[in-house]
């Protein structure tokens, strides 16, 4: 794996070289012109393309507008569904991805991550790929959901993969776009852009272009991650950049679409619009549909930025699609089409008031993904009957095939535009799913967002996926979820669930009596390491307990083996009960390494008086120890030892000692020694008001100074309890409102 750095450039000397607005580096992409490739009537990724633009060739319905069915599991939300070729593929946070038939809605397979989805899978080539908050990027098998490779990013991932050709590029929380090979999921490369990537990269003329929540925008070779350009905005991106004919779009948290030139990211125009981001847009040659949050759809000339006209759709919309002239926007309860060159409604379909849904076009249908856990088909006259297709069209994507989509069948009526009870509902609580679906429907709907993997601890499903996880049952390589869970599923059936006939024969040459006694006192030392919050080792002694008896029960007689089997399964309990709060340590550890390099790198830029650069990274340490203090609270964890490694981008001793610090003087100094205070970190628990007394110093300055005191000294800090996570979140807050 290359790593392609940033030619050791802090963001101070960003800031510096760039400019304080917009000003693009030098390289030259060489591009032929950056073309749009039309898309067919799947939908085989996020925003329907690799340049992100929303736009689609499938007919959408105009009359008749009728739910053909609804999909709904006890999750949170859906992500946009990826239709390919008759299968929906849609992710959740019930941390699972559904392969669905778009006929009927019925689910062909599932396959479940350790945390919750919030992407579009994308699919090419037979395989599904897709990232997960789990910090992984998995492809899967197309035809039963199994899994071929999964590659770890380090940090949650919130961003849709974007596959072309044989890589799939991918940006992260932890500020990294990485090319990965398709086939493999070896990191080709990875290129570090110094701030939590939420949107997926757009891909063009072999360029990958990606933008962060710090304000930067990349250009970048998709063959090596070479950079050709990068431009400091200043202004936060969550939502996917956008190529459409050689410009670039982007959405900020502050409220504008902003339009770069793609080939040199040199600004072209800037526009004021209330998004309430993130927002995806819809692009076409001759319009840009912005999503506001105050209830209207701006629609804009995509060359000037000039407002043509604006939608009043009446809540705030969510996710604009273009397909086939018909301009489709999710609003909080429902969906609306719209003539795009005339503003004139087609049509408006109420959902649920909370589904706020994201939206796909494919082959006729189109398909709502709700934040309330329902993903809806909604059909018309125009949708076209199996075995048909609406368009005939190339696309950029692997996988250029139509969707048959078999006609409606039991839909309901659509004379007043609001939906009554659809026949062809298919919930997994009416355990309608097929042999390769697990059939524990109630579990999904106990799951906390990140703990799914526990879902009702005790069952003897779940217990024997995780059991046979802990003991290296899985072939070696990850093997799938889905069969596993119905290996498993079909083995609690016969009752025989967790004994030693279902384990691998393990050889030992102790004595059974030795295995039981040490299995025993690991078991005793896993159940004291746990009450006392120590549940890395509690797991570890466990899981030696687990493998103890299971070594036993395969050496005594059968008489002898009730007694050792009934430890076994106290073990096993034991085990799933220690893994959720040992999971949610290793995430805080990772949350809380990552906040403390914000921290410092904010400190540093702060008492240099950068407040912008100083407010993103407080406001990025903020919401990482939010994270980290509501993991801590799910989990009641009140102790810790937790030792996280601080790294930075710049030199610390600018607030190792008062004369760094910008505005304070001798004088100041003198005062601060006097009372009692000799350096910047022996002033934290000093309040502001009185450090200004204290000094005989304005507010501004007195600020800077207790910002400087959070200054980690060495490159480690020790988390002991659950407040020191709060005491930071605090600091954090604070320096985010001083800024």
């Amino acid at each position: 794996m290359r790593s392609v750095g940033t030619a050791a450039l802090s963001r101070r000397r960003l800031l510096a070289q760039f400019g304080a607005v917009t000003t693009a580096t030098s390289g030259l992409i060489p591009m032929s012109g950056v073309a749009q490739s039309s898309a067919t009537t799947n939908w085989p990724m996020h925003r329907s393309t690799a340049t992100n633009a929303g736009t689609g060739s499938s007919v959408v319905p105009t009359e008749s507008i009728q739910e053909r069915w609804q999909f709904t599991v006890q999750a949170e939300s859906f992500s946009a569904p990826a239709v390919v070729d008759g299968t929906a593929y849609v992710g959740s946070t019930s941390n699972s991805v559904y392969a669905l038939d778009t006929a009927t809605g019925n689910p062909r397979w599932q396959f479940r991550t350790d945390n919750s989805i919030y992407s579009t899978p994308a699919v090419a080539d037979g395989t599904v790929y897709v990232s997960s908050t789990d910090s992984n990027v998995y492809a899967l098998s197309t035809d039963d959901g199994s899994e071929r490779w999964s590659t770890s990013l380090g940090l949650p991932i919130g961003a849709s993969p974007t596959p072309v050709g044989d890589s799939v590029y991918i940006g992260g929380r932890n500020g990294r776009v990485s090319g990965l090979n398709a086939t493999t999921g070896e990191v080709q490369w990875e290129f570090n852009t110094e701030g939590p990537i939420y949107g997926a990269p757009a891909v063009v003329d072999g360029n990958v272009y990606a933008a962060n929540e710090a304000g930067m925008v990349f250009a970048l070779d998709a063959e090596d991650g070479r950079r050709y350009w990068q431009t400091q905005v200043l202004n936060g991106f969550r939502s996917p950049p956008v190529v459409a004919d050689g410009t670039l779009y982007l959405t900020s948290e502050n409220d504008r679409v902003i339009a770069l030139t793609a080939q040199f990211g040199e600004q072209q125009w800037s526009k004021n619009i209330p998004i309430q981001s993130p927002a995806s847009l819809a692009v076409t040659d001759s319009i840009l549909a912005v999503p506001g949050g105050d209830g209207t759809l701006y629609i804009l000339d995509p060359d000037t930025g000039t407002e043509r006209y604006q939608f009043d759709a009446g809540a705030r919309c969510y996710s604009p699609v273009l397909s086939e002239d018909v301009l489709c926007v999710g609003i909080s309860g429902g969906v609306r089409t719209i003539e795009p060159t005339t503003s004139a409604q087609q049509w408006s379909y109420t959902l649920s008031p909370s589904a706020h849904p994201a939206l796909s076009v494919s082959n006729g249908v189109v398909y709502a993904a709700g934040e309330n856990g329902t993903l809806y088909a909604i059909v018309g006259d125009e949708t076209p009957t199996p075995g048909t297709d609406s368009a005939d069209t190339s696309t950029q994507t692997p996988t250029p095939t139509t969707t048959p989509t078999p006609a409606p069948t039991d839909s309901r009526s659509d004379s007043d535009s609001t939906p009554t009870e659809t026949p062809v509902s298919t919930s997994l609580a009416t355990g309608t799913a097929t042999p390769a679906m697990s059939t524990e429907p109630s579990q999904l709907s106990m799951v906390r967002e990140n703990r799914t993997l526990l879902a009702g601890i005790g069952s003897v499903v779940l217990g024997s996926v995780l059991l046979a996880s802990y003991l290296g049952l899985r072939n070696g390589s990850a093997s799938d979820t889905v069969a596993a869970t119905t290996e498993s599923r079909d083995t609690h059936d016969t009752g025989d669930v967790g004994t030693d006939r279902d384990v691998e024969d393990v050889t030992s040459d102790m004595e059974p009596d030795e295995l039981v006694e040490e299995a025993t006192q690991a078991f005793e030392q896993g159940q004291r390491a746990k009450d006392q919050g120590e549940y890395g080792r509690a797991a570890t002694r466990l899981e030696d307990a687990v493998e103890g008896f299971n070594q036993a029960l395969s050496a005594v007689d059968d008489d002898q083996a009730p007694e050792i089997r009934d430890e076994l399964e106290a073990a096993k309990a034991a085990l799933l009960s220690v893994d959720s709060p040992r999971q949610a340590l290793d995430d805080v550890q990772e949350l809380l390494g990552a906040a403390e390099s914000d921290m410092e790198n904010a400190i540093v830029a702060f008492v240099s008086d950068q407040q912008t650069v100083a407010r993103v990274r407080f406001r990025q340490a903020r919401d990482r120890y939010e994270q980290a203090v509501d993991l801590l609270e799910d989990e009641g964890i009140e102790q810790l030892e937790l030792s996280v490694e601080v790294s930075t981008d710049e030199a610390l001793d600018e607030v190792d000692t008062f004369d760094r610090i910008l505005g304070v003087d001798a004088e100041t100094i003198e005062a601060l020694r006097e009372a009692g205070y000799d350096m910047p970190t022996d002033l934290q628990g000093l309040p502001i008001d009185e450090l200004a007394r204290t000094a005989d110093i304005d507010d501004e300055t007195a600020a800077r100074l207790k910002v400087a005191s959070w200054h980690t000294p060495s490159n480690q800090r020790l988390f002991t309890s659950a407040d020191d996570v709060t005491s930071r979140l605090e600091a954090a807050t604070l320096g985010y409102r001083t800024c």
